[in-house]
């Protein structure tokens, strides 16, 4: 009886965000609630928005993943590993989390999270590609939410690997060069690259190696902090191993990756992952999870 009425009341706490499919997205303070019940798992869903990801992409990342939520495969490993709650993270050069936690209980609470998905606003500007800004932001908003879960998962999807800013004495001496030329670069040439994201001022160049710039720093941060990475890496150019580096790079220690080879075949690869990493959290017990706590 007492934990229905706990239910209840973070229910009403989301509520206050908002209702219908634009409310369910807002209000992030709101689902900050104090949850003494553990959850089986709590998944971020971390998607790539970086100047690769044209707007047409985007629509498929949030589309196909808010489908594979509703498709019988996925919806039956999520009711067998309930309860659960979900939050949605976007990156470029900058990062930042898009709306509140939602806690899923029932099918019900599913269907709504997915069919709010397909209409999850772009809110992060379109710039380089910082994953590990994106995961260590993705971090600082679980450890603040306040929700205990046995299984922590960051879920990242991906057409490039992490690019290196420029220091911030080499931005005075190339920023009046990168004008002069800026119109006149291939768009996913090194050159690009340095100016998109080290001469725009969307991001600032960081001077010093830390969590929100350096992969290896990130990843070591969700060890640290007990949370899997897991990524989807979306092979776009075949020169471009981003399957590879995410292998090597972006997965933790018991994470996985999976491949999809252009967006054609991203419905198929999130929807795999969503069962593995979901079925995943089914194979610790609250009780073995406690006494490792």
């Amino acid at each position: 009886m007492g934990k229905n009425t706990n239910k209840k009341t973070r229910r009403d706490v989301l509520k206050l965000a908002g209702g219908a499919a634009a409310g369910v997205f807002a209000g992030k303070e709101a689902a900050q609630a104090n949850v003494s019940e553990p959850f089986r798992m709590q998944l971020a869903l971390l998607m790539d928005v970086s100047h690769s990801m044209d707007d047409d992409e985007y629509r498929i990342q949030i589309g196909e993943t808010a489908n594979a939520l509703l498709s019988k495969e996925v919806k039956d490993v999520v009711l067998r590993n309930l309860p659960m709650v979900i939050g949605t993270f976007q990156f470029s050069s900058a990062a930042g989390q898009v709306g509140d936690w939602h806690e899923i209980y029932t099918e019900d609470d599913l269907n709504r999270f997915a069919l709010a998905l397909k209409s999850l606003p772009r809110e992060i500007p379109r710039s380089g590609t910082n994953i590990a800004r994106g995961v260590s932001t993705t971090i600082d908003a679980m450890n603040r939410s306040g929700y205990k879960a046995f299984r922590r998962v960051i879920d990242v999807s991906g057409d490039g690997s992490q690019e290196i800013n420029l220091p911030r004495s080499a931005k005075k001496v190339f920023k009046p060069f990168m004008d002069d030329i800026r119109g006149n670069i291939p768009l996913f040439s090194p050159l690009a690259a340095m100016s998109l994201t080290s001469m725009d001022g969307i991001d600032p160049p960081l001077s010093s190696p830390n969590a929100e710039n350096n992969m290896a720093l990130a990843r070591a941060k969700a060890e640290s902090n007990n949370i899997r990475i897991n990524g989807l890496a979306i092979t776009v150019n075949p020169d471009n191993d981003v399957y590879g580096y995410y292998q090597k790079n972006v997965k933790t220690n018991g994470g996985f990756v999976i491949q999809a080879n252009g967006m054609d075949e991203y419905a198929q690869a999130i929807r795999r992952k969503l069962i593995l990493e979901i079925a995943d959290a089914g194979r610790f017990s609250p009780e073995s999870a406690l006494k490792r706590g």
